[in-house]
Order: structure tokens, then C-alpha cells, then sequence
């Protein structure tokens, strides 16, 4: 099996591509769900998790409001 990349396959890439839908922005602060390295144990050398963030609007901020007073700090 070949794979990869080639130049002259470009044109079968041309209408490839993403588009953002949505941006939300969460503080993750007491409460959040949250992996911290200094509460695993030292046997654990990799771990992740998914977070159903449909109930965590507590912890929901406002974009848009966090963008504009980075820019002005």
C-alpha cells in the first residue's frame, strides 16, 4: 500500500477543507472535570477523558468579552 502525499494529486485535494462552526470558551476552575497530574499516581504515564459539556454552561464564559480584554491588556 502506497500513502502519502503527492504534488501532482493537488487537484483531488482542492475541495477539501473544514469550516468553523462554533467557539465556545470554558473555564476549567473548581467543580470543572478535569485530569491534574499532581493527583495521579506516578504509574500513570498517559490518560485522557471526554467531557459532555451539555450541562457545564457554569462554567461557560463569553468569548467574545475574554478576546476583546486580552487585546486591551
Amino acid at each position: 500500500m502506497v500513502q502519502g502525499y503527492h504534488q501532482s494529486h493537488s487537484h483531488l485535494y482542492d475541495l477539501a477543507g473544514y469550516t468553523l462552526l462554533n467557539q465556545q470558551l470554558y473555564k476549567a476552575t473548581k467543580g470543572f472535570p478535569r485530569i491534574i497530574e499532581s493527583d495521579l499516581a506516578s504509574v500513570v504515564v498517559e490518560a485522557c477523558c471526554k467531557i459532555d459539556l451539555t450541562n457545564a454552561d457554569l462554567f461557560k464564559k463569553d468569548l467574545n468579552q475574554f478576546i476583546s480584554s486580552k487585546l486591551l491588556s
